[in-house]
């Protein structure tokens, strides 16, 4: 009887020494994953913040560049800013007057429409006048005018050199309407777009 008391003791020491080191080996690894989960969230914050700040400084080192292209809406009058394969340059639409005749051409819908413009050269290369202005005119309607060459208007034709500007005209073919808007670079993008929106009261008849 003594003897199995004896063995029941050493098996129940043995059952609570066990669990006792199954807690001492438990508790260390817990604080170690603990640990490295905490490192793991610092260091993704990190990441995330550095990125956030990359992200910011690459937004204010674009939006914050002279000379950056972006589409406008301008009037009669203004100044656009033009970036495009062909070059950089500002194109200001002073105004545009009606003509029943070009030559011994009659327009094939209401009117001519002659606009009056200055091309200024800001970029570092030669650029071509007649690429440089063509364009579309659009009535209330959205029926679109595509620009026209004739001899019989001041065409900007020529070369334009680095630091230039000229001026010449531009001729469309076009309805009468309440409001135009004449758009450079329209569904083009390689390039940006400006729009001169107009009513029909602006223009000199």
């Amino acid at each position: 009887m003594k003897r199995f008391l004896f063995l029941v003791s050493i098996l129940v020491l043995s059952v609570v020494v066990g669990c006792s080191n199954g807690d001492t080996n438990d508790v260390p690894g817990n604080q170690e994953q603990e640990k490295s989960g905490t490192e793991n969230i610092e260091v993704n914050n990190e990441q995330i913040e550095d990125e956030d700040i990359s992200n910011e400084n690459a937004d204010n080192k674009e939006s914050s560049g002279n000379g950056k292209a972006e589409d406008a809406t301008l009037k009669l009058g203004e100044t656009g800013f033009m970036k495009s394969p062909i070059g950089e340059y500002e194109i200001t639409v002073h105004n545009v007057r009606l003509v029943d005749k070009v030559g011994d051409y009659p327009p094939l819908t209401d009117s001519f429409f002659v606009f009056n413009v200055s091309i200024t050269n800001i970029g570092d290369n030669t650029i071509s006048g007649s690429d440089v202005v063509i364009s579309d005119l659009f009535n209330e309607e959205d029926r679109k005018s595509g620009s026209l060459i004739l001899e019989e208007i001041n065409v900007i034709d020529e070369d334009i050199e680095p630091g230039e500007t000229v001026e010449g005209e531009i001729l469309f073919d076009q309805s009468f309407s309440d409001s135009y808007s004449l758009i450079f670079g329209y569904a083009i993008i390689t390039s940006n777009e400006l729009t001169w929106n107009f009513s029909f009261d602006e223009i000199d008849k």
